[in-house]
């Protein structure tokens, strides 16, 4: 039995790290501006209404990816291809040094790191799914053999390394018939703090940039768009992550917003689902204060919805691609315990 989760910033949030796109605005909006270019100052001072598409918003509910997509946008307030490049490079060193130091201060103890180490050997039980959906896994999984979980990380810092590292007997009991389950692979697609040579920070492909003249640029699209970066570096990450996804039974989803900037990966996932080929388990969360029990299935079919329109699944497809996706609605998965046991 093979499962792959992708693992997005809801995640290192869960863990207790201040690694929303906020915390890094604060930190990036008081960085003196001596010394730096007119474009690059000019950048630093408008990128916040940028992000926001001119409007007012709060920024606790804005994600990586609008900063990402922002970048892209902002291309076309530029004339000279180096400007851009340099912008970008900006955030991605600040970015950088803002992550490093906050996956610098995350510590586990074995305890903790065996319960959520759980939680990645049986994402499918309850309560984070229901009676009847945990039941239905079951049935799927059995016979299937020992779980190996793997792990595509849209997150730079190591906490999922240091979890696995704390907690050392690497295996629990699964959720598939008695079968045990471990972690094996953990693969950073936008990079590792301390490990690879830079995080990657930008956009899904050349029609995010705005500026048409730049969308050529091989210089802009191996510093700009994510998959010519992982390209340029040579480290076959992105063939990886397709042979992981071709080879798994299960997928799931966890504290991903699902954005423009990464899109190649929901529309990847959403082209298996359509072969029928997967199973999709997605770990959604919305504002607790608006849960309504008796919504809950309305919140389902949203939910669904969007990952379809995420993915670009057409309409004529989505009844049948629909039985194929699994809810978890606000569930405590990687919920850190006050008293933690071991298994």
């Amino acid at each position: 039995m093979e499962t792959t989760f992708l693992i997005g910033n809801g995640f290192d949030v869960c863990m207790g790290m201040n690694t929303r796109y906020k915390d890094f605005y604060e930190f990036y909006s008081k960085l003196p501006t001596n010394n730096l270019s007119p474009s690059l100052k000019t950048f630093r001072e408008a990128i916040a209404d940028y992000v926001c598409k001119g409007m007012k918003c709060d920024k606790n509910e804005i994600d990586w990816s609008d900063l990402e997509f922002a970048l892209g946008q902002y291309s076309a307030e530029l004339t000279a291809s180096e400007q851009f490049i340099n912008i970008v490079l900006d955030v991605n060193r600040e970015l950088s040094e803002y992550i490093g130091e906050q996956d610098r201060q995350f510590q586990i103890d074995e305890g903790v790191a065996a319960h959520l180490y759980k939680d990645f050997c049986n994402p499918d039980r309850q309560p984070f799914l229901s009676y009847v959906d945990s039941q239905s896994f079951a049935n799927f999984k059995r016979g299937l053999g020992s779980e190996n979980i793997h792990i595509v990380n849209f997150n730079y810092t190591n906490t999922i390394e240091k979890i696995r590292n704390a907690y050392k007997s690497k295996t629990v009991l699964g959720n598939s018939g008695g079968y045990a389950a471990e972690v094996k692979d953990i693969i950073h697609i936008h990079s590792q703090i301390g490990v690879d040579k830079a995080i990657l920070v930008g956009v899904n492909d050349p029609s995010q940039i705005a500026n048409d003249k730049f969308r050529t640029n091989q210089d802009v699209l191996d510093v700009v768009v994510k998959p010519e970066s992982n390209k340029m570096f040579g480290n076959g990450k992105s063939s990886q992550v397709k042979h992981l996804l071709n080879s798994s039974q299960l997928v799931v989803l966890f504290g991903l917003s699902l954005g423009e900037t990464d899109k190649l990966w929901w529309e990847y996932i959403g082209s298996l689902l359509v072969k029928q080929r997967i199973r999709l388990l997605y770990f959604a969360y919305d504002n607790p204060a608006e849960e309504e029990p008796l919504r809950l299935g309305k919140r389902s079919r949203d939910f669904r919805k969007k990952f379809c329109d995420a993915a670009g699944i057409p309409e004529e497809q989505r009844s049948t691609v629909d039985s194929l996706i699994y809810i978890s609605y606000n569930t405590p998965l990687f919920t850190i315990p006050e008293s933690p046991k071991g298994i």
